[in-house]
């Protein structure tokens, strides 16, 4: 059998050649068994056709197979939760009430029998959290695991085929939305991989648009974009992301000239801020930023959310680039002025800006200086020169393009 078509495979629905080739042999095996007057090519071509039937609705999906690297993403949320609690908070109270049958007619509800109990169904409202009406009502409501939804961002390109005529894609930002059990805790940064979606962006808009119920993020062997992440990938990032970018003496002003809305697709880039203050309290860390070109008298602050798996190993005063879902706080309160909050955010520090952590070893007695380790010691700060970091991501933007 010709192996060529596990890699064929892997194109189309980013499945790594391994696995594709241990089902195989699982099933081969498998059929041997079941099967032993079958010659050696016809155990071959069923349990290749079992594989096939295995991964068919990726196989005859009509999503893309992508390249690139993420570089943010959310946390997984459960888009029903408001329905969810709406209707628990109901059926508690027609268990006190003695008025199930209400809920039942209202179809919000179905009582099925399991193990001789009547478990309790939550369907579909007639209309929605926000008042109109739901084109899927009286459905079962979905499972937490089937309602989750998590965004993701980074840079990709498309690996399709270029046929006469056809405009080259280029390598574009993308926001890619995870459904179901696709949702994922933890996916890898900065690095080179590859995934599946289909692509819902339209022609001309400067971010990939995506989004995909069924796909894993598997390695990529990309080595120009590998080098380019390795060097300065700061640099890389605001030239991809050039018209995502603002400062954050300009957050405000960018989000109302952009007229971006308060929701969970936007992704915003703020260069050159200054870290201010860093605090960490139960596996939630916080940053505070403010922008050296602002007048000390009209300077403001930015609150920014850092993901957990996003390490913080300089201190304050640092140069920081910032990635992250922007959130336009409204004016009340002790707030005067409406005010951004980053959530979902990398940040990255300006190598030539870097101010090392130092860690107080002992403080010993009473006029006895503390030892004071600093935690760069032995680590080359200086990183790649400037002509091999800007050779590298010319190489990245030379391959990655083809």
């Amino acid at each position: 059998m010709d192996e060529k078509i596990f890699d064929e495979w892997n194109k189309k629905i980013n499945i790594e050649v391994g696995k594709l080739r241990d089902d195989f042999k699982t099933n081969y095996e498998m059929l041997k068994k079941a099967l032993p007057k079958d010659s050696e090519e016809m155990l071959e071509k069923k349990a290749l056709n079992k594989l096939r039937a295995d991964y068919k609705r990726k196989l005859y999906s009509n999503a893309t197979h992508w390249e690139g690297f993420v570089l943010s993403y959310g946390q997984k949320r459960d888009m029903n939760i408001n329905i969810r609690k709406q209707l628990l908070d109901r059926y508690n109270e027609a268990l006190k009430t003695n008025s199930m049958e209400e809920m039942i007619k209202e179809k919000v509800i179905r009582l099925e029998e399991k193990d001789g109990k009547k478990i309790p169904i939550f369907l579909q409202p007639k209309l929605k959290t926000d008042g109109t009406p739901s084109k899927i009502a009286g459905r079962d409501l979905t499972s937490e695991e089937d309602s989750y939804m998590q965004n993701v961002y980074g840079v990709c390109l498309p690996q399709i085929e270029v046929k006469e005529g056809m405009e080259k894609p280029k390598p574009k930002p993308f926001s890619l939305s995870l459904q179901g059990k696709t949702c994922k805790d933890n996916i890898p940064l900065l690095t080179p991989i590859s995934f599946v979606g289909i692509d819902k962006s339209q022609q001309g808009e400067n971010m990939y648009n995506i989004s995909s119920n069924d796909t894993d993020f598997i390695p990529a062997q990309n080595e120009s974009l590998k080098k380019a992440l390795e060097g300065d990938s700061i640099q890389l990032i605001e030239k991809m992301f050039n018209n995502f970018t603002t400062r954050q003496s300009k957050f405000i002003e960018w989000i109302n000239n952009n007229k971006i809305p308060p929701n969970f697709t936007n992704l915003t880039v703020v260069k050159e801020a200054n870290l201010i203050s860093y605090s960490e309290a139960r596996g939630s860390k916080t940053l505070i930023i403010d922008d050296e070109e602002s007048p000390v008298e009209e300077r403001t602050t930015t609150v920014c959310k850092v993901k957990e798996d996003v390490n913080i190993d300089f201190a304050e005063g640092s140069k920081v680039l910032v990635v992250g879902r922007p959130w336009l706080a409204p004016p009340g309160g002790s707030n005067p002025t409406p005010n951004v909050i980053m959530l979902d955010c990398m940040v990255l520090p300006y190598k030539d800006w870097i101010i090392p952590k130092v860690e107080v070893k002992q403080l010993g007695d009473v006029g006895i200086k503390p030892e004071v380790k600093n935690v760069y010691d032995g680590v080359k700060l200086e990183g790649k020169s400037n002509e091999v970091v800007a050779k590298d991501n010319d190489d990245f933007f030379k391959d990655f393009m083809g």
